[in-house]
């Protein structure tokens, strides 16, 4: 049975600590490695207006540069040995993230948990505490904060 671990990428500074984990873990349990970045869905997909030209070519800019950074995470637990896939895509997050669980069979997911304050996670949410709460699969959380 192959086993499958995710590695969520928010480009936030643990974005390393959290690929080097999940390589880790990769190797100790010959899995294969995902690594997800759940961006925002166009804003035409959503109900609005995306705006100027200029706010489009911003957002294929920020999703280019979101592509490459990805590749190169990739490329790098690749040279490793790790047997790995990047996958960007758009949508909602934490609705994004349930679905790609289910769908690539994922076992374990590593992800970073950023310290906000519990206002901040009450008005905008956390995906850490959302998985938690949703039991779908184990999770390996690495805090942002050095301790």
């Amino acid at each position: 049975m192959a086993v499958n671990i995710m590695a969520l990428i928010d480009f936030s500074p643990v974005c390393d600590r959290i690929v080097k984990h999940a390589g880790k873990l990769s190797g100790l349990y010959g899995a294969k490695c995902w690594l997800v970045h759940v961006a925002d869905p166009d804003p035409d997909f959503v109900g609005y207006k995306a705006g100027p030209q200029y706010v489009r070519d911003h957002k294929a800019a920020k999703l280019h540069k979101e592509h490459i950074q990805l590749q190169n995470y990739k490329k790098e637990l690749e040279q490793t040995g790790i047997l790995c896939e990047a996958l960007l895509i758009q949508g909602q997050i934490n609705p994004t993230i349930i679905k790609e669980i289910k769908k690539l069979e994922i076992d374990l997911v590593v992800l970073g948990s950023h310290g906000h304050t519990r206002l901040y996670d009450l008005v905008v949410g956390s995906v850490s505490e959302f998985l938690l709460k949703k039991h779908i699969v184990p999770l390996f959380i690495i805090p942002s904060r050095k301790q």
